[in-house]
């Protein structure tokens, strides 16, 4: 492991040269403003190597909630957005189909339920990602008011406030709340297909850029003999993980095994020598056929899976990070491809980003805390793709 100063075209290379900065006025509302803002030009590197140290760690699981028919817990998607927690708050879960948030204690016990389907006060329109603050209110965004809603400690709706930075999905975790301040997505207007998507800090000094990533999402194909155009997500482009706790953010924007570790006035970039693997039609092909058995049908014209790889293209390497979490005590999981296969191992670094180990192949992946090794994670979906809420505890085998 090696530290070293990165110099500032280094570090610029991922956030320098940002777009926007947003001033908040008098109201819950950011108003935006020309100034640009370089986050994090005199960052710390950490270098770690690629070869692997197994650690010997087990999960003992304590309970599975979730998938209950007439019951409080009956949520049916699980994972970084639905779910938040927190030792000082206990565990939040978003059940985006019932529309109904659930408070659980570390038994699994459902302690409050809170919102119900509605455009009223503390009602759910299409509600999805949620996040715990500092001081134990939930904040639930939903995107269908464009409104994120709290909740106190208790269940007790407190108030709503706009937020115009809406999810690039439904499901997409795309705000959090990190040692009081509020992170999120956002895809700034344009009408150019190369724009881009940047991470925006809600502070006391007003909003500005942490980081920046290409949007290549979305392109457009369109046969000479139609009227319409038909848009699509390209093949295996890099989607922007991220992770957070007490007062720590890590995001990851490129294929490469890169983590980028936020506080209010420095950064730090963990990566570790390991490469990502590049893509190849005959996977596009596969991954376009898959989504799309039959091809797409848009004004009248059908799309093979061809003519989407030629057309609409792919991302030339796979993304190396598919996860991440931090525990309260500042320990990083990282989620990543284990070479070309669909198996994926879990990384562990301590706080100041050096390589501890990896976790056994089956490990499950963490995606809350509620103690420093006691972890939540995704069980499932069963065979009715009903997923459900698991409770363990990690320790040395």
């Amino acid at each position: 492991m090696t530290l070293q100063r990165c110099p500032p075209l280094l570090a610029g290379a991922f956030v320098f040269g940002c777009l926007v900065a947003v001033a908040c006025g008098d109201g819950d509302q950011p108003q935006l403003r020309g100034q640009r803002t370089a986050f994090g030009a005199d960052s710390v590197v950490v270098l770690n190597d690629a070869k692997d140290t197994p650690l010997t760690w087990v999960v003992d699981t304590a309970w599975v909630v979730g998938g209950e028919l007439n019951s409080a817990a009956t949520f049916y998607h699980v994972d970084e957005t639905t779910v938040a927690a927190s030792p000082e708050s206990g565990i939040r879960v978003m059940d985006a189909m019932a529309k109904t948030l659930l408070s659980l204690d570390e038994s699994g016990t459902v302690r409050w339920t809170a919102g119900q389907d509605g455009e009223g006060p503390g009602e759910f329109k299409f509600p999805g990602a949620v996040a715990l603050d500092g001081s134990g209110d939930t904040h639930v965004y939903d995107w269908g008011k464009e409104r994120i809603t709290v909740f106190d400690l208790q269940g007790q709706y407190t108030r709503e406030y706009s937020h115009e930075y809406g999810p690039l999905s439904p499901m997409w975790p795309h705000f959090r709340w990190v040692d009081g301040i509020l992170y999120s997505w956002r895809r700034p207007p344009s009408t150019d297909t190369s724009q881009e998507i940047v991470v925006v800090r809600f502070g006391e000094k007003g909003v500005d850029t942490v980081a920046i990533m290409p949007d290549r999402f979305t392109k457009t194909i369109q046969q000479q003999s139609c009227s319409l155009k038909l848009g699509l997500p390209v093949a295996f482009v890099p989607k922007g993980r991220w992770a957070s706790n007490r007062g720590t953010l890590a995001l990851n924007v490129t294929p490469e095994y890169e983590v980028r570790m936020v506080w209010p006035d420095s950064t730090r970039t963990v990566r570790r020598a390991i490469v990502s693997t590049e893509t190849t039609r005959d996977e596009a092909l596969e991954y376009y056929g898959a989504r799309l058995p039959n091809g797409p049908l848009v004004g009248g014209c059908r799309y093979s899976a061809s003519d989407l790889v030629d057309g609409i293209g792919f991302y030339s390497h796979h993304q190396v990070i598919r996860r991440m979490a931090i525990s309260p005590g500042g320990k990083m999981f990282v989620q990543r491809r284990d070479g070309r296969s669909d198996t994926f191992v879990i990384d562990v670094f301590l706080e100041d980003g050096t390589y501890e180990g990896t976790l056994p192949i089956g490990t499950p992946m963490p995606i809350g805390f509620v103690e420093e090794y006691g972890i939540l994670f995704k069980v499932g979906p069963d065979q009715f793709d009903v997923e459900r809420l698991g409770m363990g505890h990690l320790r040395w085998d």
